[in-house]
């Protein structure tokens, strides 16, 4: 296998900044998986584990003045703009067309109704949108709380639903970023690297534009929403006390939490206890608290569950046109893992008396 051009051209440049590219690397290499304008970090030859696969040093690692993202997504637009010699092999790498919910269709954005991301709405690319997504993707926040962009590194893909995580990344005592194989890699094999092991599927669809296969992704409730469900199952009102709060205030205040339900852990001690407190204080401590927060449970995953009945459009007529099949998939797994945390809640709720006796919730 033979590197590309434009691979070539980016390890020459960083070598002669002072960085390291591995010759058994190719930083824009294609795969059979890669759609158009997708490229891939492939392995040219076999790769041994705890190989040095690139260097990065402080020179060519790009950063604004200031250490926000948003100065660094100026700094990013205006380089792009004048196309700045110095980055220009980094800079003509960066992908045109972003994989941002931005840029989906209205059709496709209609297969997210009724989601954590259902409010996504398309609009015309602007070469700042182009530059805040490029950042939003590709940069690295550091411990300082700077956020720089690490050319030949910010090109590996996230391992899930591709590969198996192949790489480690360090930082050593001169700001000289090195990642290195984190297990033996064969020729042709993709390079990737593990962008997040804790965010949920509709957080790596709104940041990255994918959602891996068999991804757990939560059904994010809102305070307002328990408190409508309480609201209507347990008659509470605003005249009713928290601990010497109004129980509005429980949905009014900013400081408010969200809770989370996926199929795994349906009940969390957080959504269990709230709506458990919300309708035990309106109920002054009645045998019936139990029965409603039971209800109320019910009736929040019920009203979710309303809003993913059935398919928002034909996901078979958007298959077979033009639409990209990548985007109604994700689209269908972050609608079945929400979809799937709800059933599961509402399979849960009987036994909330059992998991919380009344003296839990005082």
């Amino acid at each position: 296998m033979r590197t590309s051009l434009e691979g070539h051209n980016l390890a020459g440049w960083l070598a002669h900044c002072g960085g390291f590219c591995n010759a058994s690397i190719d930083l824009h290499g294609t795969l059979p998986c890669d759609r158009e304008g997708e490229f891939s970090v492939v392995a040219l030859t076999d790769i041994a584990k705890g190989s040095v696969l690139l260097r990065i040093p402080a020179a060519c690692t790009l950063r604004a003045a200031e250490s926000t993202r948003t100065a660094l997504i100026w700094r990013v637009a205006a380089l792009t703009q004048i196309m700045e010699l110095f980055w220009a092999p980094y800079l003509l790498l960066l992908p045109a067309e972003p994989s941002s919910l931005q840029v989906w269709t209205a059709e496709e954005l209609n297969l997210l109704s009724g989601t954590q991301v259902g409010n996504a709405v398309s609009a015309p690319f602007t070469p700042v949108e182009r530059a805040a997504h490029v950042v939003r993707t590709r940069s690295v926040h550091l411990e300082d709380g700077s956020w720089i962009l690490l050319p030949g590194i910010d090109g590996l893909n996230d391992a899930q639903g591709r590969a198996v995580a192949a790489t480690t990344l360090t930082i050593d005592n001169c700001n000289c970023f090195e990642m290195k194989a984190g297990r033996h890699l064969r020729i042709g094999e993709e390079v990737t690297h593990c962008y997040s092991k804790f965010m949920d599927s509709a957080e790596l669809l709104i940041q990255y534009g994918f959602v891996p296969p068999d991804h757990d992704s939560p059904r994010v409730f809102s305070a307002r929403e328990i408190y409508a469900a309480c609201t209507h199952i347990a008659a509470l009102t605003t005249d009713e006390n928290i601990h010497g709060g109004r129980a509005s205030d429980f949905a009014s205040h900013p400081r408010s939490k969200r809770f989370a339900a996926t199929w795994r852990d349906p009940l969390s001690d957080e959504l269990g206890l709230a709506i458990l407190r919300l309708v035990y204080y309106a109920n002054v401590g009645c045998s019936a608290s139990e029965t409603s927060a039971a209800a109320s449970l019910a009736y929040v995953a019920e009203s979710a569950l309303k809003a993913y009945i059935g398919e928002p459009t034909c996901v078979c007529s958007l298959m077979n046109r033009r639409s990209d099949h990548r985007r109604v998939e994700a689209a269908r797994r972050l609608r079945d893992a929400e979809r799937a945390a709800c059933i599961a809640l509402r399979t849960e709720v009987k036994g909330i008396r059992k998991k919380w006796p009344r003296n839990a919730i005082l």
